[in-house]
């Protein structure tokens, strides 16, 4: 199978379960609990869901209809991420449930064919109040590259053991293996389908660096990533983004000013930065995920762009 058509089109949405180091860098707060409406302490039975639409753009910039790139061009009918955040209280403590939901319904054009396809996936993390990874578990199927997997992570103490399934479409060529990581979490840790999460959880008033480790399960391998601010003249750069609804109300009558972070895999043919955009403000908006962007092949980039958020029991 075809390594790089695996994460063509959902290219690492990854987010994050950060076993949090502290960090000394001048202007950066870090806190894990500021998605809640009190900073300052865990809130049970808490539930946020955003809703972003998809797009297709050729670049990330882009203020026009895309363009065909050498005659190809992707044609999205019907795209849409969903996230879902909640806080659940056991005999063992407190944890949370971090959901995710990817649905692409998209034609791809090229100049001798139109392909149809349908591309979805679906993550659920738990993660304890400290952010310690407990288990995540990924449903990944792709009409476009004909390619489906399914993987689950159980983390235990300083071991984490993963289960990995792979297949065509119509489960020909299927395989199945068990990796075994020691001492995974050795410095910050991140778990791949949550990276997108933490860095709503620093207030970014000046340049930061954070350095983590994550496990790609599909390459066997315990990959080294960060996430920062993108400068600009010595400062944070900064994008006024469209807002969104918050439990039906519009959460800003004029631009939304948004926070610019690259998050990076340290790897041989990672690709470029993943590009995304948090609302710098923290009362209202709790550093949501605005917008960001995947690669699509060599001619453009998935917009994600939040449109809706629903928050429940954050009094």
């Amino acid at each position: 199978m075809k390594r790089f058509s695996k994460i063509l089109i959902v290219i690492t949405l990854i987010l994050i379960t950060l076993s949090m180091t502290a960090c000394s860098n001048v202007g950066l707060t870090a806190s894990k609990y500021l998605w809640f409406n009190n900073p300052s302490a865990f809130k049970s039975n808490f539930k946020e869901v955003l809703v972003y639409d998809l797009s297709f753009v050729n670049t990330t910039n882009a203020n026009s209809d895309p363009v065909k790139v050498d005659g190809c061009l992707l044609d999205i009918d019907q795209g849409s991420y969903v996230t879902t955040l909640e806080t659940k209280t056991d005999k063992n403590g407190n944890y949370y449930i971090y959901s995710t939901e990817f649905n692409l319904k998209a034609k791809y054009v090229t100049p001798s064919e139109t392909r149809e396809f349908v591309d979805t996936f679906n993550t659920v993390t738990r993660f304890d109040e400290n952010l310690t990874p407990i288990s995540t578990i990924k449903h990944y199927n792709s009409e476009y590259s004909k390619y489906k997997y399914d993987y689950e992570i159980i983390y235990e103490g300083d071991k984490a053991t993963a289960t990995l399934k792979e297949s065509g479409l119509n489960n020909e060529n299927l395989t199945e293996n068990t990796f075994t990581f020691k001492k995974y979490n050795k410095g910050a840790f991140i778990d791949n389908d949550t990276i997108l999460l933490m860095p709503r959880l620093y207030d970014v008033s000046n340049s930061f660096i954070q350095e983590f480790k994550t496990i790609d399960v599909l390459s066997n391998k315990n990959h080294n990533m960060q996430f920062y601010a993108y400068l600009v003249d010595n400062k944070v750069d900064v994008k006024n983004l469209d807002g969104y609804t918050l439990n039906g109300q519009p959460v800003s009558e004029d631009k939304l000013a948004c926070n610019h972070i690259q998050i990076v895999i340290k790897a041989d043919f990672a690709g470029g930065p993943l590009e995304c955009y948090y609302a710098q403000d923290r009362d209202t908006n709790r550093h949501r995920l605005v917008e960001t962007f995947t690669r699509f092949g060599s001619i453009g980039y998935i917009k994600y762009k939040l449109v809706t958020a629903t928050v429940e029991n954050d009094n």
